[in-house]
Parts: structure tokens; C-alpha cells; sequence
């Protein structure tokens, strides 16, 4: 709901507002996760990485579709969405076969090695977010060019724009043939 109210508000003065969330709720899911998975001796520590997780870092999610349902085509929006939620829910389904993989080749056991079993998921969760975070940004600059245009699009008085929009279109055309 926060994310919601920020995205809102400040979504018109400057465009890279939902990728900027994006970027800062993964950022805090960093430390959250190494709170949760390497201070395994100290349940109040974990738990308090698992709130801070639950609480701030799960806003991600609504600013990531609000770009994706900008930037796609009106036509082609709720199978992109769609796609995404597909997506989301395969790896949460198939990350933790992939964990018991990993830790079948390592022979690492959770209750006879904790650390190194909270090592591995750490790397597992925490690479993710790192490799997110500059995903996140480029989302944020195609989302910010698309809406600038569509800006000037709309304040376009005398149709320069939109015959712009004609030359380039011509010119695709002449490039497919």
C-alpha cells in the first residue's frame, strides 16, 4: 500500500520513481536476508530480518507491473502481466529443488551444519537481488523515456510529434522490406 501511495504521488515529477523503489526494497532485502539466514544462532535477529523482510521488502512487486503494464502494448498488457506472474511463481517453485540439488552435490545437512547451510542460502537469495538491482534500473530508464514521450506527445500543439511518429513508422516499414 505504501508503494502505491509513493508511485502515485510521485510518480509525475520524476519518472524513475517505481524503478527507484524497486531498486530500494531489494536493497533492503540484502541485509534482511543475511540477518535471516547467517545469524543462525540468534532466533530474535532472525526474526527481526524475516519482519524488516515481510514489511519493506516485498514492495517490489506492484511497481514492477505498473511499468511492465505502461510500457507494453494495450494489446498484448494482460499476457505480459501474466507472464511475469508465471515467471515469479515457476522460480519460487523450482528454486527450492534447485537448493536441494545443490545441497545434495555439497553434501551439506541444515541440522549437522548450520553455518555453511545458511551460507549457501544467503549466496542463493542475495546474488538474485544483486543481479536484480541493475535490471531494475534499465526497466526504470525505458519506463522514464516512454512516459517522457508520451508527455510530449500529448503536449504536442502543432503535430510535430505525431508526424514524427509517421516518419519513423515509414521508416520501419522501409527497413522490414
Amino acid at each position: 500500500m505504501g508503494t502505491a501511495i509513493i508511485c502515485d504521488r510521485y510518480d509525475n515529477y520524476n519518472y524513475m520513481t517505481k524503478a527507484y523503489i524497486c531498486i530500494f526494497t531489494t536493497m533492503i532485502s540484502i541485509p534482511c536476508c543475511c540477518m535471516i539466514y547467517l545469524c543462525n544462532n540468534y532466533f530474535w535477529i532472525s526474526m527481526t530480518g524475516l519482519f524488516i523482510e515481510y514489511l519493506l521488502s516485498t514492495g517490489w512487486g506492484q511497481p514492477a507491473i505498473g511499468i511492465l503494464s505502461t510500457v507494453c502494448d494495450p494489446s498484448v498488457r494482460g499476457t505480459a502481466v501474466s507472464v511475469f506472474f508465471f515467471l515469479i511463481t515457476i522460480f519460487g517453485v523450482v528454486a527450492p529443488m534447485g537448493y536441494q540439488a545443490m545441497f545434495n552435490i555439497y553434501g551439506l545437512n541444515p541440522y549437522e551444519e548450520p553455518r555453511e547451510f545458511g551460507i549457501m542460502v544467503a549466496l542463493c537469495t542475495i546474488i538474485p537481488c544483486i543481479l536484480a538491482i541493475p535490471c531494475f534500473y534499465v526497466a526504470g530508464v525505458k519506463y522514464s523515456w516512454y512516459k517522457y514521450h508520451e508527455a510530449m506527445f500529448m503536449l504536442d500543439v502543432w503535430g510535430e510529434m505525431e508526424q514524427w511518429y509517421q516518419d519513423d513508422i515509414s521508416k520501419k516499414r522501409f527497413h522490414q522490406m
